[in-house]
């Protein structure tokens, strides 16, 4: 990816591509996942946290708590916003609003998110 020209996002493109296909690889298992994010750049890293942990509850809504402590491991790096972002995002995009899966999602985020989540606010997906 870090060959492919940045055209429109080419390259950020690229890296979603390949996260997306690494979380199932690595059989959703948060620990993979969390050594393989944390061993990247921290551009691309805040990037694979956020890619993964979606991937996660747009697989199986009973993976929402481990997308969340995947997003907290970012956190701990200093790469969290971009993953709660995108939890967010997906609160809404993969989930009905109001819905008990939109809610409980929601509210398992940091206070800030899970407000802003919880009244429909759901950003936009920018890395």
């Amino acid at each position: 990816c870090n060959m492919v020209p940045d055209d429109d996002g080419e390259r950020r493109k690229c890296f979603n591509a390949i996260f997306y296909v690494n979380a199932p690889q690595l059989g959703f298992d948060i620990e993979r996942i969390g050594n393989l994010c944390s061993d990247l750049p921290e551009d691309v890293r805040s990037q694979c946290f956020a890619n993964s942990a979606s991937r996660m509850i747009e697989t199986d809504y009973r993976l929402s708590q481990n997308s969340v402590s995947l997003c907290n491991r970012a956190e701990s790096q200093g790469v969290g916003d971009v993953c709660w972002r995108e939890l967010s995002f997906y609160a809404g995009f993969n989930y009905h609003q109001g819905s008990a899966e939109s809610i409980a999602l929601c509210q398992s985020l940091p206070p800030g998110w899970r407000e802003s989540c919880l009244k429909g606010n759901y950003g936009q997906l920018n890395y």
